[in-house]
């Protein structure tokens, strides 16, 4: 069969699978190209608020394209499974990108004899996704995503209308794939190579050091030569983090990392789905902030109030940090009794923040008070975030030709505050507000983050 079409892509994070074959280090994916393949992936797994964002790139020129024509014809679908990396289609990629191929709008690319080529089996069905000289991986991905494949008649409108990407490119047929990307003069490049694979289920991930605590694998965290093993199916990480295997079976399966002393195990529950695990990697540093946590816990076993306040600092306090699989199955048997509170604590928190700034002052004084001050330190990032909010709505609200003028000297600081803050909801927030101010700032696009 022939390739549904060849378009653009590109920007994705991670994962990977590869059916009994071991990639050699020249078939591992770099850093932009697992960036790329998670950006795909999230695609595939929140198709709306990825097309959001693409239609926001056309909305602002950043991408070419017909903003009503794409809203039309980017129809709602419902969330699919991953697809992980194979080294073949890795290969299959490579050599595409390496030979210039260009997209041509109404034209499929026959990507199957480049799969056969690179080793690739069964070859039962395949898709290239082709971008050239883009300003950056995002657009590249926009670009890809909205190509137009093919036109097809409708008769109750009595004319062509076109097909893009996305509607080949998202596919619960497709189960691995391989991403190449080149980067010159300023421009990107990209392929992606999506094939159906014939194991029953994969599995992929990264691994990685969150130097920045940002929750993500940036460029020159993921880490190589980290063992992983699924059931009887093992392999070791690539140089910049990325793992990938084919399971034999439908059944749960435990995932374990090991790097020296350093191992984790994390479970996979049963099913057909392809599944993404990462690793983000302990750090000997924050253990001493956690045992310190852990021991205030038993200071006071008798003082009811004490001893709730320490388990909620606990809790709140061990959020952000990288630990071992040890002291973190201690720190969660430890905060049960607290959990359920400090959960529906970060909900009302996350409610409060809708608020105007004289009622946040008021809500925020009434939810810390019943902790004694027990927890002022995670209160105090709640009201960093919240100035961070406060200050993204001003930009938002504002007249149109005002709002880059206004986004510009808030982005480094909403940045330093990512990579400062120690709780993942906070980040989250934080993320998506910068997201917001980098669309509409004059500022240069930042390098691809994971969704």
């Amino acid at each position: 069969m022939t390739s549904p079409a060849l378009f653009p892509v590109l920007l994705a994070w991670l994962i990977g699978s590869i059916a009994a074959h071991a990639a050699t280090a020249t078939d591992d994916p770099t850093h932009e190209e697992i960036a790329i393949l998670a950006l795909y992936n999230a695609h595939r797994r929140q198709p709306g608020i990825i097309d959001v964002d693409i239609l926001n790139d056309v909305r602002n020129k950043k991408l070419s394209g017909d903003v009503e024509e794409l809203s039309h014809f980017l129809t709602m679908i419902k969330p699919l499974s991953p697809v992980v990396f194979n080294a073949h289609l890795t290969a299959t990629a490579r050599a595409i990108l390496k030979a210039g191929v260009k997209p041509e709008i109404g034209k499929t690319y026959e990507v199957i004899p480049a799969m056969s080529a690179a080793g690739y089996t069964p070859v039962v069905n395949g898709l290239a996704l082709v971008a050239q000289g883009c300003t950056t991986p995002a657009i590249a991905y926009g670009k890809a995503i909205t190509f137009k494949v093919r036109y097809t008649y409708v008769k109750q409108l009595k004319m062509d209308i076109p097909i893009f990407a996305r509607a080949d490119a998202l596919r619960l047929l497709w189960r691995e794939a391989g991403v190449a990307v080149a980067t010159a003069n300023g421009t990107t490049s990209l392929v992606i190579v999506l094939g159906t694979g014939s194991a029953k289920r994969y599995v992929g991930g990264v691994a990685y050091r969150d130097n920045d605590r940002d929750f993500m694998c940036d460029a020159g965290e993921g880490v190589g030569g980290i063992g992983v093993r699924a059931g009887t199916a093992s392999t070791t990480t690539g140089p910049h983090g990325a793992w990938w295997l084919a399971l034999d079976t439908h059944d749960a399966v435990d995932i374990t990392f090991s790097l020296g002393s350093d191992t984790a195990t994390r479970p996979i529950a049963p099913g057909k789905d392809n599944e993404l695990m990462d690793w983000r990697l302990p750090v000997p540093g924050d253990f001493k902030t956690a045992d310190r946590l852990i021991a205030a816990c038993a200071v006071s076993p008798n003082d009811e109030g004490k001893q709730r306040g320490a388990l909620a600092a606990l809790y709140f306090g061990s959020r952000g940090l990288c630990l071992d699989d040890a002291r973190q199955n201690a720190i969660a048997k430890l905060v049960q009794p607290v959990r359920d509170h400090c959960d529906s604590l970060i909900a009302d928190v996350q409610t409060a923040m809708a608020s105007d700034p004289k009622d946040w002052k008021k809500q925020r004084s009434d939810l810390e008070k019943p902790w004694n001050g027990a927890i002022s330190a995670w209160f105090k990032e709640a009201d960093a975030t919240y100035q961070q909010r406060d200050k993204w709505k001003t930009v938002l609200a504002a007249q149109e030709e005002q709002q880059a003028k206004l986004a510009k000297p808030l982005l480094q600081p909403l940045r330093k505050q990512i990579a400062d803050t120690s709780d993942p909801i906070f980040a989250a927030n934080l993320r998506d507000w910068l997201k917001d101010l980098e669309r509409i700032s004059p500022a240069p696009d930042q390098p691809p983050r994971r969704k």
